[in-house]
């Protein structure tokens, strides 16, 4: 009887957990995690009552109205690899518009006047539009991201949730 008092008490300190942590996951995962914690250790909800969610509302906020903070908000949200490659777009867009402002051939001609070489110029126009091309794509993807950051955020917050429960 003993046993089964302590088991209704751990159900009863997991329920209350995840009560508090379930403001910050969808209704779907958090029955998940419900099903999940059934049969948690106290170990494991010792662990749960470690973790700490972050609030999705605040991110996207943070997103939208504080500029360098969208340069790392897949790091936030658990999601590195998309991170660097984001990173390494917006340093290669940089690098292209870089290239492009210090790719040309002037020559001073005897009047004064100056002249630009072709085969530069073409050059510089090729990395302006690749550079101007970079930063559309750059410039969706971030839009598309600040579109999806509440979700990426209650998502993220229920892997860990659920890695804690493992």
């Amino acid at each position: 009887m003993s046993m089964h008092k302590n088991n209704d008490m751990d159900n009863t300190n997991f329920q209350s957990v995840l009560f508090a942590k379930a403001k910050h996951l969808t209704k779907k995962d958090a029955d998940r995690l419900f099903t999940l914690g059934e049969k948690a250790t106290e170990r494991q909800i010792m662990r749960l009552s470690s973790v700490s969610t972050t609030n999705p509302l605040l991110l996207t906020l943070l997103f939208w109205f504080l500029p360098p903070f969208f340069l790392f908000n897949n790091f936030f949200v658990r999601n590195y690899l998309l991170g660097l490659i984001q990173l390494f777009l917006l340093v290669m867009a940089f690098g292209f518009f870089a290239a492009s402002a210090t790719n040309h051939d002037i020559n001073l001609m005897s009047n004064g006047a100056m002249e630009f070489s072709q085969s530069k110029a073409d050059h510089a126009n090729t990395l302006n539009t690749l550079a101007a091309g970079t930063s559309m794509f750059i410039a969706m993807w971030y839009f598309i991201d600040g579109l999806t950051m509440y979700w990426r955020t209650k998502s993220s917050n229920f892997r860990k949730l659920r890695k804690a429960l493992k």
